[in-house]
């Protein structure tokens, strides 16, 4: 295992379209130089961005990108030994829409600016941080929601995927405190859309595996901005 991640690091380094931030370029310096510039890093040009956060192997970026040539996606994960099987897929497929960072979510706001033309979050299956002691690392808390209106269009839609009743309960919640709007509400994906939508098309590792356990997938869509 260890050689393999290696490996797979090594090749990280060879794809252009991983980035992988130092700690001098965020911490010591700030602003990452791609901060309000990533729509000239695509060589599919400009066009909005969809972000999924804690991404693993980027099922969702390399579905999606695969859908939608008119919109750019990013997936977004701290670590490379995961998001490098999404790189490697999309760059044996030529996809040019897609591009994967390396770095810690809470600096998120160093990354990415208010002119990069961000639109969509993808949240599926984030680490729910369970108790009431690891609520404010949740990617739906209050604090994360506002690193995300710093840079997102007054448009952003955020889109959560869950097997864990607590945190989809919880965002709920969070997104009523905060008066935003609430879109969709699905409490059982795979027995209440058709097996064509994109939210039973696209299946992650940790999906398959919590429907193998008869778990139930739960899913909903809201508004960043009130």
């Amino acid at each position: 295992m260890a050689r393999n991640k290696i490996k797979r690091f090594a090749e990280n380094l060879q794809m252009p379209h991983v980035i992988q931030p130092t700690f001098e370029e965020i911490r010591i310096n700030g602003d990452y130089y791609l901060k309000n510039h990533w729509q000239s890093f695509f060589l599919s040009g400009p066009g909005e961005i969809t972000l999924e956060l804690g991404c693993g192997a980027g099922e969702y970026s390399v579905s999606l990108a695969r859908l939608n040539c008119n919109r750019r996606f990013i997936g977004i994960d701290k670590k490379g030994a995961r998001l490098w099987r999404g790189a490697k897929i999309s760059m044996n497929e030529g996809l040019q829409n897609i591009a994967f960072l390396r770095f810690q979510l809470h600096l998120i706001d160093r990354i990415f600016g208010p002119r990069d033309q961000i639109s969509e979050i993808w949240l599926p299956f984030p680490d729910p941080q369970p108790g009431k002691s690891r609520e404010n690392k949740r990617l739906t808390h209050p604090r994360f929601l506002h690193l995300y209106r710093l840079f997102c269009l007054p448009n952003t839609i955020i889109h959560l995927k869950t097997d864990n009743t607590e945190l989809f309960d919880y965002t709920l919640d969070t997104a009523h405190n905060q008066n935003l709007q609430i879109e969709e509400i699905i409490k059982d994906v795979h027995n209440k859309i058709p097996p064509n939508h994109v939210l039973r098309l696209i299946t992650t590792k940790y999906e398959q595996m919590f429907l193998n356990e008869g778990k139930t997938i739960l899913y909903c869509r809201f508004r960043l901005f009130p």
